[in-house]
């Protein structure tokens, strides 16, 4: 019965999302993966202006020698897939540190044998040195963009991704 009155409103605010959107001038969004869903949800076919996001390079260096890890740096909720992350890493024994907080933390944490580091709290300048010296940046989900990778670039550090969506703009 509830589930009835969910899917009435839920319709009804779709139906009002869509109306609203046909009147729009400009579209102006920051990758081509919002573009592409803006197009497919809102039928436009004029031009919609991409505005990449950019990070300040200069905060970042490449450090003259990696250490032995890898380096998740992520809100720990369930849809950025850092329990696949950790799953792989549990059956590597290979390190990883993992930067970041959310409701999933202590699950996570539960999850993870001892190869794997939980790093919460740390300053910019320490986030920097360890996207510096990592072996590489594990960016398992699905986003619309995602500035981790562009700084782990920005340290000289490549990055293994889910490719799809954002990361294939960056």
């Amino acid at each position: 019965f509830k589930l009835f009155f969910l899917n009435k409103i839920i319709n009804s605010i779709k139906q009002k999302d869509y109306y609203f959107a046909q009147r729009v001038n400009k579209y102006i969004t920051m990758t081509d993966e919002t573009s592409d869903r803006i197009r497919k949800y809102y039928d436009v076919t004029n031009e919609i202006k991409i505005i990449k996001p950019s990070i300040d390079t200069s905060k970042y260096h490449v450090a003259e020698k990696t250490d032995d890890y890898y380096l998740v740096v992520s809100r720990l909720e369930k849809y950025k897939k850092v329990d696949l992350v950790i799953k792989a890493f549990n059956k590597l024994g290979t390190k990883l540190k993992i930067v970041g907080l959310g409701m999933e933390e202590d699950k996570l944490k539960k999850l993870a044998h001892n190869n794997i580091e939980f790093l919460s709290g740390v300053s910019q300048q320490r986030l920097n040195e360890l996207y510096s010296k990592c072996k590489a940046l594990i960016f398992p989900q699905y986003e619309d963009y995602g500035i981790t990778p562009l700084e782990a670039n920005a340290s000289g550090r490549p990055v293994i991704a889910y490719g799809y969506g954002g990361i294939q703009s960056t």
